[in-house]
């Protein structure tokens, strides 16, 4: 499985930052089961109401798209724009950050 964080907006502009990227071939079993635990309590939220967002904030806000790429599913896109990020995103967001995979940020697919 292949997950990546895309980062939009906010102080960068339209350019966008580079992706982070896990890919789960390459984690311990701990860190694989933690990652699916993250991934399941987004996916489970992501239809609920996310919490109001501050007006005045949003105009410089980051959007965040998690992308899931599974070889046996569906892939699936979890999206949140800063100020309005659920607990679960924000988790699954900042664990990947945390978890990313360096050669993937330099282009290095492998």
């Amino acid at each position: 499985m292949r997950i990546s964080l895309d980062t939009y907006g906010g102080l960068t502009g339209g350019f966008g930052n580079p992706s982070v990227v896990v890919v789960t071939d390459r984690l311990d079993g701990h860190a694989r089961a933690e990652l699916d635990r993250l991934i399941r309590a987004a996916v489970a939220t992501r239809h609920r109401p996310a919490p109001e967002a501050d007006s005045d904030r949003s105009r410089d806000a980051q959007t965040y798209e998690i992308t899931i790429d599974a070889a046996d599913a569906e892939t699936v896109v979890l999206s949140a724009v800063d100020g309005n990020v659920s607990e679960e995103f924000a988790r699954l967001r900042d664990w990947l950050r945390d978890h990313s995979d360096e050669s993937e940020l330099n282009g290095d697919k492998r």
